[in-house]
């Protein structure tokens, strides 16, 4: 695949502190802060008309934690990173003052400062068995999903928790089926490296050192599938 025109980068940090034991942190957290530079760029609308060349991706900790690898491995699929927005905590629709903010909250205000022409979403790990049923978590992912334009390019990585191997395959199958039912959509798995050795820490939740730069290998991989296929 041929490089594409850069534009402009715009990096989002969310999350602050990580804690151990799960994507959790009880603490308040700044409000967004975004630096950009340069002239603001046309499209973000999804248009299957013109070569996608821009990216966002909005995750949890596990996003904050591969912000580095996620920049380098995003960049050199020559599309320009608009965003990298990641909060530890993050759920998809659950949120408040900040504490954090909600998937849907920084889609929505992604999309309405400047869409990318490529979505990726990593979220659904604080997500694992807060519901009663897959019914209730997919309702949570169709929230967020309305909130992006239906034409634009998706990549959604699923979820691990090795200590919740049975709620995260319920989350991760729904995420499939829900996903899997849009168009130019696909979700990436990650899951499968949490048993790789030196992928996960002792959390059974969170990258090692290591384990970053697989995730940002995995979710790059992903990206450059879904551009071939459009």
């Amino acid at each position: 695949m041929s490089p594409r025109p850069r534009r402009r980068t715009l990096l989002a940090i969310g999350a602050l502190v990580l804690v151990a034991g799960g994507c959790t942190d009880d603490r308040n957290v700044e409000p967004l802060t975004r630096a950009a530079t340069g002239t603001d760029p046309s499209g973000g609308d999804g248009s299957p008309d013109a070569p996608p060349e821009t990216v966002a991706m909005i995750g949890d900790s596990i996003t904050f934690m591969s912000t580095v690898p996620l920049q380098a491995e995003l960049s050199g699929t020559g599309l320009d990173v608009l965003a990298i927005d990641a909060q530890v905590g993050r759920r998809i629709t659950v949120g408040e003052n900040g504490r954090p903010y909600p998937g849907t909250a920084i889609v929505e205000y992604i999309a309405n400062s400047e869409p990318p022409d490529v979505w990726v979403i990593a979220l659904g790990t604080n997500d694992i068995g807060q519901y009663p049923d897959t019914g209730e978590f997919a309702i949570q992912v169709y929230a967020l999903l309305d909130l992006i334009p239906a034409a634009a390019p998706l990549v959604w990585i699923d979820t691990w928790d090795g200590d919740r191997l049975e709620e995260t395959r319920l989350v991760n199958d729904t995420l499939r089926a829900v996903v899997g039912s849009r168009d130019n959509a696909v979700v990436v798995d990650w899951a499968s490296h949490g048993d790789d050795a030196g992928v996960v820490t002792d959390d059974a939740v969170h990258p090692t050192e290591d384990g970053t730069a697989v995730f940002g290998q995995v979710v790059a991989d992903g990206v450059e599938s879904l551009l071939e296929s459009l």
